[in-house]
């Protein structure tokens, strides 16, 4: 499956941009489960490590972030974002 794995939340200049990161987590959280959920009835079924990371990209105005959205074992389902580029 190919899809989704990028979300895009954009708010202008005026809102709060933690807003922003947190819907953006929010749906790559909702993408990660959903993937989690359909790697159950692939053929090769194997651990959580197949599931494929989903990327975030927040606009607050002119300021860009990318975020990266995983799921990390650890014996119990876990779904990390880490923040990866600014501009």
């Amino acid at each position: 499956m190919c899809y989704p794995w990028l979300i895009v939340e954009h708010k202008k200049h005026e809102r709060k941009a933690d807003e922003c990161y947190c819907q953006a987590a929010n749906g790559a959280s909702a993408a990660l489960t959903m993937m989690q959920i359909l790697s159950k009835y692939a053929p090769n079924k194997a651990d959580d490590g197949h599931v494929p990371p989903i990327v975030a990209l927040t606009t607050v105005g002119a300021e860009v972030r990318i975020w990266i959205a995983y799921v990390s074992n650890g014996g119990v389902h876990h779904v990390s974002t880490s923040f990866i580029y600014h501009a």
